[in-house]
């Protein structure tokens, strides 16, 4: 079974490339800048690159989507 399928109960979240490099490299990604979040953002989500790559999951902070585990 692929990982992202055994996540799948998490909502997910597709970022810009520049935002997949960012979080691949271990930064956080500021709300504001990201496009169709899931509401109320609670828990985990699944964060996909623009080509479709699942690439970890992410978890709310206050102010920005932090990294939890990268794949």
């Amino acid at each position: 079974l692929p990982t992202e399928k055994a996540l799948a109960c998490y909502p997910a979240v597709t970022v810009t490339a520049p935002q997949a490099t960012r979080f691949c490299n271990g930064g956080a990604l500021a709300f504001e800048r990201l496009h169709h979040l899931p509401q109320p953002l609670e828990g985990l989500v699944r964060v996909y690159a623009p080509d479709g790559r699942f690439i970890g999951l992410g978890e709310p902070g206050e102010e920005e989507l932090k990294i939890n585990c990268l794949f």
